[in-house]
Protein backbone atom coordinates (compact mmCIF):
# COMPACT_ATOMS: atom_id res chain seq x y z
CA UNK A 1 0.00 0.00 0.00
CA UNK A 2 1.26 3.48 -0.87
CA UNK A 3 2.10 5.64 2.13
CA UNK A 4 -0.69 8.22 2.69
CA UNK A 5 0.32 11.85 2.18
CA UNK A 6 0.32 14.24 5.11
CA UNK A 7 -1.97 17.22 4.89
CA UNK A 8 -0.05 20.48 4.78
CA UNK A 9 0.30 22.66 7.84
CA UNK A 10 -1.68 25.46 6.20
CA UNK A 11 -4.47 23.07 5.21
CA UNK A 12 -4.62 21.73 8.76
CA UNK A 13 -4.98 25.22 10.25
CA UNK A 14 -7.53 26.18 7.60
CA UNK A 15 -9.77 23.19 8.37
CA UNK A 16 -9.54 23.12 12.18
CA UNK A 17 -12.82 23.60 14.07
CA UNK A 18 -12.41 26.63 16.32
CA UNK A 19 -15.45 25.91 18.51
CA UNK A 20 -17.17 22.55 18.39
CA UNK A 21 -20.97 22.84 18.65
CA UNK A 22 -23.00 19.83 19.78
CA UNK A 23 -26.66 20.82 20.13
CA UNK A 24 -27.64 18.01 22.50
CA UNK A 25 -24.76 18.96 24.78
CA UNK A 26 -25.65 22.66 24.62
CA UNK A 27 -29.22 21.88 25.70
CA UNK A 28 -28.05 19.59 28.52
CA UNK A 29 -25.61 22.20 29.85
CA UNK A 30 -28.25 24.95 29.71
CA UNK A 31 -30.58 22.75 31.73
CA UNK A 32 -27.83 22.32 34.36
CA UNK A 33 -27.24 26.10 34.38
CA UNK A 34 -30.94 26.74 34.99
CA UNK A 35 -31.03 24.19 37.82
CA UNK A 36 -27.93 25.79 39.36
CA UNK A 37 -29.46 29.27 39.20
CA UNK A 38 -32.67 28.07 40.86
CA UNK A 39 -30.72 26.36 43.64
CA UNK A 40 -28.37 29.31 44.23
CA UNK A 41 -31.21 31.81 44.42
CA UNK A 42 -32.72 29.74 47.24
CA UNK A 43 -29.76 28.28 49.14
CA UNK A 44 -27.62 31.40 49.53
CA UNK A 45 -30.29 33.73 50.88
CA UNK A 46 -29.05 33.43 54.49
CA UNK A 47 -25.27 33.74 54.01
CA UNK A 48 -25.34 37.36 55.19
CA UNK A 49 -25.46 36.10 58.80
CA UNK A 50 -22.73 34.02 60.37
CA UNK A 51 -25.17 31.31 61.43
CA UNK A 52 -26.66 31.16 57.94
CA UNK A 53 -23.23 31.07 56.32
CA UNK A 54 -22.13 28.18 58.55
CA UNK A 55 -25.34 26.25 57.82
CA UNK A 56 -24.83 26.69 54.08
CA UNK A 57 -21.20 25.54 54.21
CA UNK A 58 -22.31 22.51 56.23
CA UNK A 59 -25.13 21.61 53.84
CA UNK A 60 -23.57 22.04 50.38
CA UNK A 61 -20.39 20.33 49.15
CA UNK A 62 -19.82 23.09 46.59
CA UNK A 63 -20.57 25.90 49.03
CA UNK A 64 -17.11 27.54 49.07
CA UNK A 65 -16.92 27.47 45.30
CA UNK A 66 -20.38 29.05 45.02
CA UNK A 67 -19.69 31.71 47.65
CA UNK A 68 -16.40 32.75 46.06
CA UNK A 69 -18.10 32.94 42.68
CA UNK A 70 -20.90 35.10 44.03
CA UNK A 71 -18.35 37.38 45.70
CA UNK A 72 -16.19 37.41 42.52
CA UNK A 73 -13.13 36.24 44.44
CA UNK A 74 -10.60 34.11 42.51
CA UNK A 75 -10.13 30.67 44.04
CA UNK A 76 -6.34 31.12 44.03
CA UNK A 77 -6.58 34.29 46.14
CA UNK A 78 -8.72 32.48 48.70
CA UNK A 79 -6.26 29.55 48.82
CA UNK A 80 -3.37 31.93 49.59
CA UNK A 81 -5.20 33.33 52.59
CA UNK A 82 -6.21 29.87 53.80
CA UNK A 83 -2.50 29.00 53.65
CA UNK A 84 -1.82 32.01 55.88
CA UNK A 85 -4.41 30.83 58.41
CA UNK A 86 -2.96 27.32 58.32
CA UNK A 87 0.51 28.70 58.99
CA UNK A 88 -0.80 30.64 61.98
CA UNK A 89 -2.30 27.45 63.35
CA UNK A 90 0.95 25.56 62.79
CA UNK A 91 -0.56 23.03 60.40
CA UNK A 92 1.97 20.86 58.59
CA UNK A 93 2.37 22.56 55.22
CA UNK A 94 3.22 20.62 52.08
CA UNK A 95 0.73 21.77 49.45
CA UNK A 96 -2.18 24.18 49.25
CA UNK A 97 -5.59 22.82 50.16
CA UNK A 98 -8.32 22.45 47.58
CA UNK A 99 -11.71 23.98 48.38
CA UNK A 100 -13.01 20.50 49.21
CA UNK A 101 -10.14 19.95 51.66
CA UNK A 102 -10.66 23.35 53.27
CA UNK A 103 -14.35 22.64 53.74
CA UNK A 104 -13.70 19.20 55.24
CA UNK A 105 -11.26 20.70 57.78
CA UNK A 106 -13.46 23.58 58.89
CA UNK A 107 -16.43 21.24 59.28
CA UNK A 108 -14.37 19.43 61.92
CA UNK A 109 -12.81 22.52 63.47
CA UNK A 110 -15.30 25.14 64.71
CA UNK A 111 -12.61 27.68 65.51
CA UNK A 112 -11.22 27.45 61.97
CA UNK A 113 -14.80 27.68 60.65
CA UNK A 114 -15.20 30.94 62.60
CA UNK A 115 -12.02 32.35 61.03
CA UNK A 116 -13.12 31.47 57.49
CA UNK A 117 -16.60 32.92 58.02
CA UNK A 118 -15.12 36.12 59.48
CA UNK A 119 -12.85 36.38 56.46
CA UNK A 120 -15.70 35.89 53.98
CA UNK A 121 -18.15 38.19 55.73
CA UNK A 122 -15.95 40.98 56.97
CA UNK A 123 -12.37 40.47 55.79
CA UNK A 124 -12.34 43.80 53.98
CA UNK A 125 -12.87 45.72 57.24
CA UNK A 126 -11.45 43.41 59.92
CA UNK A 127 -8.55 44.93 61.87
CA UNK A 128 -7.13 41.45 62.33
CA UNK A 129 -6.96 40.78 58.59
CA UNK A 130 -5.85 44.35 57.82
CA UNK A 131 -2.64 43.67 59.73
CA UNK A 132 -1.85 40.54 57.73
CA UNK A 133 -3.34 40.87 54.24
CA UNK A 134 -2.84 43.74 51.76
CA UNK A 135 -5.89 45.79 50.79
CA UNK A 136 -5.50 44.57 47.20
CA UNK A 137 -6.18 40.97 48.30
CA UNK A 138 -8.65 41.75 51.08
CA UNK A 139 -11.10 44.32 49.75
CA UNK A 140 -13.41 41.80 48.02
CA UNK A 141 -14.01 39.80 51.20
CA UNK A 142 -17.36 41.14 52.32
CA UNK A 143 -20.92 39.88 52.21
CA UNK A 144 -22.98 43.05 52.08
CA UNK A 145 -26.14 44.32 50.40
CA UNK A 146 -24.48 44.46 46.96
CA UNK A 147 -23.37 40.85 47.32
CA UNK A 148 -26.85 39.68 48.27
CA UNK A 149 -28.40 41.71 45.47
CA UNK A 150 -26.68 39.44 42.95
CA UNK A 151 -28.88 36.60 44.13
CA UNK A 152 -31.91 38.39 42.67
CA UNK A 153 -30.36 38.57 39.20
CA UNK A 154 -30.70 35.44 37.09
CA UNK A 155 -28.23 36.96 34.65
CA UNK A 156 -25.59 37.28 37.38
CA UNK A 157 -26.22 33.75 38.64
CA UNK A 158 -26.19 32.35 35.12
CA UNK A 159 -22.81 33.99 34.53
CA UNK A 160 -21.53 32.46 37.75
CA UNK A 161 -22.86 29.03 36.80
CA UNK A 162 -21.24 29.08 33.38
CA UNK A 163 -17.92 30.21 34.81
CA UNK A 164 -17.98 27.30 37.26
CA UNK A 165 -19.04 24.84 34.56
CA UNK A 166 -16.46 25.91 31.98
CA UNK A 167 -14.02 23.08 32.67
CA UNK A 168 -16.87 20.58 32.84
CA UNK A 169 -18.27 21.88 29.55
CA UNK A 170 -14.92 21.68 27.76
CA UNK A 171 -14.34 18.16 29.08
CA UNK A 172 -17.71 17.04 27.77
CA UNK A 173 -17.03 18.56 24.35
CA UNK A 174 -13.68 16.75 24.36
CA UNK A 175 -15.50 13.51 25.18
CA UNK A 176 -17.81 14.00 22.18
CA UNK A 177 -14.77 14.44 19.93
CA UNK A 178 -13.08 11.41 21.49
CA UNK A 179 -16.11 9.27 20.68
CA UNK A 180 -16.04 10.39 17.05
CA UNK A 181 -12.35 9.50 16.81
CA UNK A 182 -12.93 6.10 18.40
CA UNK A 183 -15.81 5.39 16.03
CA UNK A 184 -13.45 5.97 13.08
CA UNK A 185 -10.74 3.77 14.62
CA UNK A 186 -13.19 1.00 15.49
CA UNK A 187 -14.70 0.99 11.99
CA UNK A 188 -11.33 0.36 10.34
CA UNK A 189 -10.15 -2.10 13.00
CA UNK A 190 -13.35 -4.13 12.74
CA UNK A 191 -13.11 -4.28 8.96
CA UNK A 192 -9.45 -5.30 9.09
CA UNK A 193 -9.70 -7.64 12.06
CA UNK A 194 -7.46 -5.44 14.19
CA UNK A 195 -7.44 -4.64 17.89
CA UNK A 196 -6.81 -1.40 19.75
CA UNK A 197 -6.52 -0.35 23.38
CA UNK A 198 -7.46 2.94 25.08
CA UNK A 199 -5.43 5.03 27.51
CA UNK A 200 -2.82 2.35 28.15
CA UNK A 201 0.79 2.89 29.16
CA UNK A 202 2.87 1.72 26.19
CA UNK A 203 5.78 -0.38 27.41
CA UNK A 204 8.56 0.82 25.13
CA UNK A 205 7.74 4.53 25.55
CA UNK A 206 6.61 4.47 29.19
CA UNK A 207 3.82 6.86 28.22
CA UNK A 208 0.06 6.56 27.91
CA UNK A 209 -1.69 7.28 24.61
CA UNK A 210 -5.39 7.71 23.89
CA UNK A 211 -5.40 4.84 21.41
CA UNK A 212 -2.75 2.24 20.56
CA UNK A 213 -3.01 -0.26 17.71
CA UNK A 214 -2.88 -3.23 18.11
CA UNK A 215 -1.91 -3.15 21.82
CA UNK A 216 0.41 -1.53 24.35
CA UNK A 217 3.00 -4.32 24.19
CA UNK A 218 3.59 -4.27 20.42
CA UNK A 219 2.58 -0.79 19.28
CA UNK A 220 2.47 0.04 15.60
CA UNK A 221 0.21 3.09 15.65
CA UNK A 222 -0.11 5.65 18.48
CA UNK A 223 -3.03 8.08 18.39
CA UNK A 224 -3.39 11.07 20.72
CA UNK A 225 -5.95 13.87 20.58
CA UNK A 226 -6.52 17.21 22.25
CA UNK A 227 -9.34 19.77 22.21
CA UNK A 228 -8.45 23.24 23.50
CA UNK A 229 -10.64 26.32 23.36
CA UNK A 230 -8.11 28.43 25.28
CA UNK A 231 -4.33 28.33 25.46
CA UNK A 232 -2.46 26.86 28.41
CA UNK A 233 0.83 25.31 29.46
CA UNK A 234 -0.73 21.86 29.06
CA UNK A 235 -0.36 22.34 25.30
CA UNK A 236 3.41 22.68 25.69
CA UNK A 237 3.48 19.48 27.74
CA UNK A 238 1.41 17.75 25.08
CA UNK A 239 3.85 18.91 22.39
CA UNK A 240 6.81 17.78 24.50
CA UNK A 241 5.27 14.31 24.76
CA UNK A 242 5.12 14.05 20.97
CA UNK A 243 8.73 15.21 20.66
CA UNK A 244 9.88 12.65 23.23
CA UNK A 245 7.90 9.89 21.55
CA UNK A 246 9.78 10.52 18.31
CA UNK A 247 13.13 10.58 20.16
CA UNK A 248 12.34 7.36 22.02
CA UNK A 249 11.24 5.61 18.84
CA UNK A 250 14.49 6.52 17.13
CA UNK A 251 16.59 5.56 20.15
CA UNK A 252 14.87 2.18 20.46
CA UNK A 253 14.75 1.62 16.69
CA UNK A 254 11.00 1.26 17.09
CA UNK A 255 8.93 1.49 13.93
CA UNK A 256 5.74 3.23 14.94
CA UNK A 257 3.39 5.77 13.37
CA UNK A 258 2.26 8.65 15.55
CA UNK A 259 -1.04 10.33 14.73
CA UNK A 260 -2.17 13.49 16.54
CA UNK A 261 -5.71 14.80 16.20
CA UNK A 262 -6.24 18.39 17.32
CA UNK A 263 -9.28 20.65 17.47
CA UNK A 264 -10.16 24.00 19.02
CA UNK A 265 -9.25 27.67 18.81
CA UNK A 266 -6.63 27.20 21.51
CA UNK A 267 -4.38 25.36 19.07
CA UNK A 268 -4.63 28.14 16.49
CA UNK A 269 -3.75 30.57 19.28
CA UNK A 270 -0.66 28.59 20.32
CA UNK A 271 1.00 27.85 17.02
CA UNK A 272 4.50 27.44 18.42
CA UNK A 273 3.36 24.23 20.10
CA UNK A 274 1.21 23.32 17.11
CA UNK A 275 4.20 23.58 14.77
CA UNK A 276 6.30 21.48 17.15
CA UNK A 277 3.65 18.76 17.03
CA UNK A 278 3.35 18.99 13.26
CA UNK A 279 7.12 18.64 12.85
CA UNK A 280 7.42 15.62 15.16
CA UNK A 281 4.27 13.57 14.55
CA UNK A 282 3.90 11.45 11.44
CA UNK A 283 0.37 12.73 10.84
CA UNK A 284 -1.58 15.65 12.28
CA UNK A 285 -5.32 15.59 11.60
CA UNK A 286 -8.54 17.26 12.66
CA UNK A 287 -12.13 16.05 12.30
CA UNK A 288 -12.48 17.61 8.85
CA UNK A 289 -9.89 15.19 7.47
CA UNK A 290 -10.44 12.27 9.85
CA UNK A 291 -11.20 10.11 6.81
CA UNK A 292 -7.44 9.82 6.27
CA UNK A 293 -7.20 7.79 9.47
CA UNK A 294 -8.50 4.70 7.67
CA UNK A 295 -5.64 4.83 5.15
CA UNK A 296 -3.08 5.55 7.87
CA UNK A 297 -4.16 2.55 9.96
CA UNK A 298 -4.17 0.20 6.97
CA UNK A 299 -0.73 1.40 5.90
CA UNK A 300 0.71 1.24 9.42
CA UNK A 301 -0.47 -2.30 10.02
CA UNK A 302 0.69 -3.53 6.63
CA UNK A 303 4.37 -3.01 7.45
Amino acid sequence: MIKPDRISYDEFVKTITMFWIERDLEEAIQKEVDEFVDAMATKLTTINTKEGLIRYIQSDKTSLNNILGLMEIPEEKFKRIISLLRKERKYTFSTEWSLDKTRSVILENSSFMDDVCDLLMNGAYSERFKRKIPDFYRDSFKIDASTMARLTSREELSRLAKRQMEVKYNNRVSLVISKKIEEAIKLTCDLEGLTYVKNKNVDVFEKSYNFTIPNEHSPKILIDYSYNITTSSTQSRFAEKIVNTKKDAEANQQTVITVVILEGAGWVGRQSDLKTIYENADYVLNLANLGLLDQIIRYGMEG
